[in-house]
C-alpha cells in the first residue's frame, strides 16, 4: 500500500514533478514495473527500499538516492517498516 503526496500545485508549465511516496512494508510503488517518457529521481527519506530498474536490483537506505531513464521498466518497495521516498519525475507523470 502506498499514499503519495504531491509537493508542488499540477500545472501543464511544470517539468518536473516531485512526490513524496509512502510506501508501507512490502508496500510497491507500482502493482508491476512501469515505464514512462522522461527520466527520475529518488532519494530515500526514510526505510529501506528495493528498486528494480530493467534486469538490475539495488538496496537503497535512508539518504541513499538514484536517477534513471524512466523509460526503462522500474518499480520499488518497502523492505523493511514503512518507507518515504522522494521522487521526482520529468516531465510530470501523475
Amino acid at each position: 500500500m502506498k499514499s503519495i503526496s504531491f509537493l508542488t500545485s499540477q500545472s501543464s508549465e511544470k517539468l518536473m514533478e516531485p512526490v513524496i511516496v509512502q510506501l508501507k512494508e512490502n508496500g510497491n510503488s507500482m502493482e508491476t514495473r512501469y515505464q514512462h517518457f522522461g527520466q527520475e529521481f529518488i532519494l530515500v527519506l526514510e526505510g529501506i527500499i528495493e528498486v528494480i530498474v530493467g534486469d538490475d536490483e539495488y538496496k537503497l537506505e535512508k539518504g541513499d538516492s538514484m536517477y534513471f531513464n524512466s523509460g526503462v521498466p522500474h518499480a520499488f518497495w518497502s523492505i523493511q517498516g514503512v518507507s518515504e521516498v522522494l521522487s521526482i519525475n520529468a516531465p510530470p507523470d501523475f
